[in-house]
C-alpha cells in the first residue's frame, strides 16, 4: 500500500512493539470498501458508526483529546443501542429501572468492546487476523452483507501480517470493534449474538484481566502501558506471528466448537483454551510485576505520563 507511506506514519514509542516508523491508518481501505458494499446492499445501520470512525481517522493524523473521543463514542453508542431491535425488548422489561440499567450496561459494553479492540491492536496481524475469523462467522450466521468485510480484511492482512508494512490505525480498530458489537445488537437471534460474542473472548478478556490487575496493583488504569498478555509474551521473546497465531487459532477453535459441537464439548474446548492462556501466563510471558517495573523505569514513560 504505497499510497500510505507519505501520509500517516506511526513512530515507535515506549508502548510500541515495532522498531521502525510504519505507515498507519490502513484501516481506511477495508472501512471504505465495507461501506461501499453496505450502501449498495441497503445495509444502513453501520452508518451510525461514521462519527466515531471520522474522529478516529482524525486521531490517526493529528491527536484528538481523550474527552472528545470518549464523548463521541458515548453519544454514538447510546444512539446505536436505542435504535437497535434489542431496545424494544429492553423497554418491555419491568420494573422500568431494570430496563434502564440493562440499557446502560449495553452502552458500556459497546464502549468497552470498541476500546478493547483498539488496545489489542499492538502486534502485526493480531486484530486483523482475529476479525477475519469473527466476521467470517458473522457473515455465515447473521448476514452475507459482512462477506466484503472478510474479503477486504484478508487483503489487508497480507500487508499487516509480520513483518507489517502498514498498520490499521485507530480508524481500523474502531471500525472493527464498532461494527462487531453493532452487528450483534441488530441481529434478531439473541442466542447467535451471544455465541458470536463468546468467540471473541481471547481478544476481550486480555484487556479486561489486565485492567483488573492494574487496578489491584494501584496503577493508573487510564494511562498507556504495555502490560497485556500479548505484549508480555512478545517481551518474553515470542514473535509477532507466534502471538497472533495463538489468538487467531484460539478464536477459530471457540467458533468451530460453539457452532458445531454439543454444549459439553464446547465447554471442554473453552477450558482447554483457558488453560492454554494460563499456561502461557505462568511459564512464558514476562511476569506482570517485572513488566510493570520495567515500564515505570522507562524515561519515556515518565516523560509522557508524569508518573512518579
Amino acid at each position: 500500500m504505497p499510497c500510505f507511506r507519505k501520509l500517516v506514519i506511526d513512530t515507535p514509542d515506549f508502548r510500541s512493539s515495532h522498531k521502525i516508523p510504519t505507515p498507519t491508518a490502513g484501516g481506511l481501505v477495508f472501512t471504505t470498501i465495507s461501506y461501499l458494499y453496505f450502501y449498495i446492499n441497503d445495509t444502513f445501520y453501520p452508518f451510525y458508526l461514521l462519527p466515531i470512525i471520522a474522529i478516529s481517522l482524525i486521531d490517526d493524523y493529528r491527536k484528538v483529546s481523550s474527552l472528545a473521543r470518549f464523548s463521541t463514542q458515548l453519544i454514538i453508542a447510546s444512539i446505536v443501542v436505542h435504535q437497535s431491535p434489542l431496545y424494544k425488548i429492553i423497554l418491555s422489561l419491568s420494573p422500568i429501572y431494570i430496563a434502564y440499567l440493562i440499557y446502560l450496561f449495553i452502552v458500556l459494553l459497546f464502549l468497552t468492546i470498541i476500546n478493547y479492540v483498539n488496545f489489542m491492536d499492538g502486534l502485526d496481524g493480531l486484530v486483523s487476523g482475529s476479525f477475519i475469523i469473527i466476521f467470517l462467522f458473522i457473515s455465515i450466521f447473521i448476514s452475507t452483507s459482512f462477506t466484503p468485510v472478510v474479503a477486504s480484511l484478508i487483503g489487508f492482512f497480507i500487508f499487516n501480517k509480520s513483518p507489517s508494512k502498514i498498520f490499521m490505525g485507530d480508524i481500523g480498530s474502531t471500525f472493527l470493534g464498532g461494527l462487531y458489537i453493532t452487528s450483534l445488537l441488530y441481529n434478531a437471534n439473541l442466542i447467535i449474538s451471544l455465541k458470536l460474542l463468546i468467540i471473541s473472548a481471547p481478544l476481550l478478556l486480555d484487556p479486561f484481566v489486565t485492567l483488573i490487575r492494574r487496578f489491584i496493583a494501584n496503577q493508573p488504569i487510564f494511562k498507556p502501558h504495555k502490560l497485556h498478555l500479548y505484549q508480555r509474551l512478545h517481551q518474553a521473546g515470542f514473535s509477532h506471528s507466534k502471538v497472533a497465531s495463538i489468538y487467531i487459532i484460539s478464536i477459530l477453535l471457540l467458533a468451530l466448537s460453539i457452532f458445531t459441537l454439543q454444549l459439553h464439548q464446547f465447554i471442554i474446548i473453552s477450558l482447554l483454551v483457558l488453560l492454554l492462556f494460563l499456561f502461557l501466563e505462568k511459564f512464558y510471558a514476562t511476569p506482570f510485576t517485572i513488566a510493570s517495573s520495567n515500564l515505570y523505569k522507562s524515561n519515556e514513560f515518565r516523560k509522557q505520563n508524569s508518573y512518579d
